[in-house]
């Protein structure tokens, strides 16, 4: 039955990985990392051991990801048996007894995807597997009967993915990728402080701190560029004694230096000062042109994949934009983004900009809502047979669940049923199992008509 198996469901990240039962209220995120830290040659840091290491400064990063793309494996496992296992925030999983809903940001690639399942079903030896990705787990969550038509846009560690989907299907003529995401952002900001005050060429942990606790999306950037000196804050660094994350000083705030005082916070430690850098950082998402990126900005990207799509679309993506990511916590970014939008699409458009209250986890927690709802279902009912089960589930449109592969079912057919049934892993509608290829935007426009 398929109450009986626990689901663990993975939002596997460039950055963090978000790990949770279904049963979960809430993910537990982990670096998806390896750290090596210069004071401590001879160990090295895998996930949330990070909390161990007492000095973070230099920390030398290994990553599973290159430029969005999962590449390093043996990276990846060492996370993944962290997360899998039962020290420090691991969750303990039982694979062979629990199913696996994993998100992927590759695209179709199966060279990639091909390692993933193998791992699953032969390392991990999961009981059932779903791959899918963010944007769909985010899409089947804000699709509606009155309005099927979605936009994620998604910006991450690596890059922005603008996915629009339409009654469940992924609308393949408008994916929009940009090559801008926090990695660069954090990149950008160490060129900057470095050549204009201090080198932090090799402190990438503590600049990423910096650019999250200071920088903002300018909702005026004219008027912010003339205030520039009133915005100025001190960023100052850790020392890795009282302190192992640095903390904001506003300038002429004279209480809360003396609270820092007071906290034993000696007022000679280094520090950074930002200025116009709190708000040019985070322009280069709407003007990735300013750092010579040949690229649309979010809004104009955005834009451009409402405008590839047919008419009767149109005004219904405009109207269910959401934006998800870590880039969404920057102050001002839900703002800007509509502003930009408003400027650029015709008066007609009514326009809709959704924020989750946690853009980072909200992918995950959509994956975990539609696993209880088909919970819930499954109880509700009776089934006569596995056969009625089955065509419930297929019927649980657009929900994911419909297109879990079984390790038997893996055993039995090899690699091959995980390409026909995760051929599209942004496509959410369920109508055909995922066992043969969907019509892209042909058959979205027909559920309109």
């Amino acid at each position: 039955m398929l109450s009986s198996q626990p689901t663990l469901i993975m939002d596997n990240g460039a950055y963090s990985i978000k790990a949770g039962y279904a049963t979960d209220q809430s993910a537990r995120i982990f670096p998806n990392t390896v750290f090596k830290s210069k004071g401590e040659r001879k160990r090295i840091f895998v996930a949330d051991e990070l909390d161990q290491c007492t000095d973070r400064s230099a920390l030398f990063f290994v990553l599973p990801f290159e430029r969005g793309y999962l590449v390093n494996w043996d990276t990846q496992l060492q996370v993944w048996n962290r997360v899998f296992g039962t020290e420090g925030a691991g969750l303990g999983v039982d694979c062979q007894q629990c199913r696996l809903v994993l998100t992927d940001p590759n695209e179709v690639a199966f060279a990639f995807a091909d390692n993933t399942d193998e791992i699953v079903f032969e390392n991990y030896r999961f009981h059932a597997f779903l791959r899918t990705s963010a944007p769909a787990c985010t899409a089947q969550a804000h699709c509606s009967a009155n309005n099927p038509c979605c936009v994620v846009v998604d910006s991450g560690h690596s890059f922005t993915h603008i996915v629009p989907f339409v009654g469940g299907q992924i609308v393949r003529e408008g994916i929009v990728r940009i090559d801008i995401g926090g990695k660069a952002l954090t990149n950008q900001l160490k060129d900057w402080i470095s050549y204009r005050q201090l080198h932090m060429m090799d402190e990438t942990y503590l600049v990423n701190c910096c650019k999250e606790d200071c920088c903002f999306v300018s909702t005026d950037f004219q008027r912010d560029m003339d205030r520039w000196r009133a915005n100025r804050v001190d960023y100052v660094l850790p020392d890795f004694v009282h302190t192992t994350r640095g903390h904001v000083l506003h300038w002429g705030d004279t209480s809360n230096r003396l609270a820092h005082k007071n906290a034993d916070v000696d007022e000679q430690q280094q520090k950074v000062t930002l200025g116009v850098e709190r708000f040019a950082l985070p322009e280069l998402l709407i003007r990735p042109g300013d750092v010579e990126v040949q690229q649309m900005g979010i809004p104009e990207a955005l834009c451009a994949a409402i405008e590839r799509l047919p008419k009767e679309m149109q005004l219904l993506m405009a109207r269910n934009i959401v934006l998800t990511g870590g880039n969404a916590l920057f102050p001002g970014y839900r703002k800007r983004i509509e502003q930009e939008l408003r400027s650029m699409l015709p008066e007609q458009f009514t326009l809709g900009v959704q924020q989750p209250s946690d853009p980072i986890c909200h992918a995950w927690e959509c994956a975990r809502d539609s696993i209880q709802q088909q919970q819930q279902q499954h109880d509700a009912e009776t089934f006569a047979s596995s056969a009625d089960v089955d065509a419930a589930a297929t019927q649980f449109s657009p929900r994911l669940t419909a297109k879990f592969v079984s390790r038997a079912e893996y055993e039995e057919n090899g690699p091959n049923i995980c390409r026909r049934r995760f051929a599209n892993v942004y496509n959410t509608n369920n109508s055909n199992n995922g066992d043969e290829d969907d019509d892209g935007i042909n058959s979205g426009t027909k559920n309109l008509k």
